[in-house]
């Protein structure tokens, strides 16, 4: 259990970095919609975890360290648009295309560095097909939740 605990701490850290750049959105105006689109990411994420179980057991602990830092610095990458909307941007719309282009520059991210572990662990780059369809998925039910679209 104690080689779990790194994996863990990614996930978490991630989970709260995440939330603070939906609090930083408008578009997420009550608590609700941002524990809503919180799930949804989480989601995405909890299928690896869970898909993780089906690993042999030797590649499963590294699997999750690496999935859990793909998470970690995708979701630090979303940091960029929390700063630069809070300091230079005060219009909604500017803030809400910032915010979208961070969103896809963390998801080319997360997929150059999940196709790259994966490589490394010799997986099939069926869970990063799996990830991305997910991601095909969750990002625009996020943003018809919200009404963006």
């Amino acid at each position: 259990m104690k080689q779990f605990i790194k994996p863990a701490i990614y996930f978490l850290l991630s989970t709260v970095i995440t939330y603070i750049f939906i609090a930083a959105n408008t578009v997420y105006n009550t608590l609700s919609f941002r524990l809503l689109a919180l799930t949804i990411a989480g989601l995405v994420w909890g299928l690896q975890v869970a898909g993780a179980c089906l690993l042999p057991v030797n590649k499963r602990q590294i699997f999750l360290e690496e999935a859990g830092k793909v998470c970690l610095y995708g979701s630090l990458v979303l940091m960029i648009s929390v700063i630069v909307n809070f300091l230079w941007i005060s219009a909604q719309q500017a803030q809400l295309y910032t915010s979208g282009i961070n969103v896809l520059l963390s998801i080319l991210l997360m997929a150059i560095m999940f196709s790259a572990f994966l490589k490394r662990l010799k997986l099939s780059h069926s869970r990063l097909w799996f990830w991305l369809l997910c991601l095909c998925a969750a990002v625009p039910t996020q943003a018809w939740l919200v009404g963006i679209l």
